[in-house]
């Protein structure tokens, strides 16, 4: 099997030297094995066997050494296009090492994969950082760059609408596109400072059902309950209208109840475009410490990922039987599915989807299709 490699050591008048494979092994090479000495020197980047010599250790085999750029002074300087899957000096992920000797990190093509299993970290200084981008901030191109023309969203979409027609729902589907931006994850787990949620499966972003769902909800009790009603949560849970359409709890009129609206992840109707952004907390001693707000405190750069440009197809569905007009409560004479299309519009036009909504991010039209 090949691998690929950084040339870190050579000694020229002995002829041998150490390749770095982007793991902790060393890696011992001969220059009998090299095809062509011209172009071989620290900073040289090869593709190489690996074998263990009669002591255990690892030694490279049938080195080719691979393009690269070699200045005037006879110095190997670093390309500004690497070839694929050879590390750069700064640069190291995170793989298990037999993980690493079957699959190199630059065939990985899945954004979600790619990102939270096989990110690397970068050299800073005295320390290692993860990040979205090189740490070169004047022009930041992606750690990881987003590719997703090898989906088919008309025809993921498309599938999803006869999946949910089989399963026997009456349903609406609705275009929704953000004026602006969107982030959708920001808090999740992740082993960057922020997050964004991603397709399990495909890797593109998307909107969660469960996210969906929870939006309306929250809308209709901060906005019916809590200021018509006065009484919030607790006001929603005595309304058999509103338990019907999102379901209950214990301690609710109902019971334990499952909401009738089925509500669906909501997938990018084109390829979505991922942007960089960053976010600049100011008084960081005023969320930590306690202390007095000031604007004399050092701003804290944040990285973090959003969507731009992108639509997205967002599907609510009910059993036919269930869609009847409510008969109680503050949605009487009105079906689940009209209180649902009537809340989540205003929602998503008020106030947003997602993270930072207060500054405009996740706020747009929601429209029939």
């Amino acid at each position: 099997m090949k691998l690929k490699g950084i040339v870190k050591k050579y000694f020229s008048n002995q002829g041998y030297g150490f390749i770095d494979d982007n793991s902790d092994r060393k890696i011992f090479f001969h220059c009998s094995q090299v095809d062509n000495l011209e172009n071989i020197g620290e900073g040289a980047w090869v593709e190489f066997e690996i074998k263990k010599d009669s002591k255990g250790r690892w030694e490279a085999k049938n080195i080719l050494t691979l393009p690269h750029d070699k200045g005037a002074n006879g110095t190997y300087q670093k390309s500004k296009a690497l070839p694929k899957g050879v590390p750069e000096p700064d640069k190291q992920h995170y793989f298990p090492k037999d993980t690493q000797q079957i699959i190199d990190p630059c065939d990985i093509d899945n954004y979600y994969l790619k990102l939270n299993k096989a990110a690397a970290s970068f050299q800073n200084k005295d320390s290692r950082k993860f990040s979205f981008v090189m740490l070169d901030r004047k022009k930041p191109p992606f750690q990881v760059t987003p590719v997703f023309k090898n989906i088919d969203f008309s025809g993921l979409c498309q599938r999803q609408k006869s999946a949910i027609a089989d399963a026997g729902f009456d349903f609406i589907q609705m275009r929704f596109e953000p004026d602006w931006r969107l982030i959708v994850g920001l808090g999740q787990h992740s082993i960057f400072e922020t997050s964004i949620c991603l397709h399990h499966i495909y890797g593109f972003p998307y909107i969660p059902a469960s996210a969906l769902k929870g939006l309306v909800r929250n809308w209709i009790i901060t906005r019916v309950f809590a200021q018509v009603e006065g009484n919030g949560e607790k006001g929603a849970l005595s309304d058999r209208g509103f338990c019907k359409i999102f379901g209950s709890p214990k301690n609710s009129i109902y019971g334990n109840y499952q909401g009738e609206v089925c509500f669906f992840d909501a997938l990018p109707i084109v390829e979505p475009k991922i942007v960089f952004d960053v976010m600049t907390p100011h008084y960081g001693p005023y969320y930590s410490n306690g202390e007095p707000p000031a604007d004399y405190y050092s701003p804290n750069p944040i990285d973090f990922l959003a969507v731009e440009n992108t639509a997205f197809i967002v599907t609510v569905g009910i059993k036919k039987e269930d869609d009847k007009p409510l008969q109680t409560g503050v949605f009487s004479e009105k079906t689940p599915m009209q209180v649902v299309e009537q809340w989540m519009t205003e929602c998503l036009a008020e106030h947003g989807a997602g993270a930072k909504t207060a500054v405009g991010y996740g706020v747009g039209e929601l429209n029939q299709v």
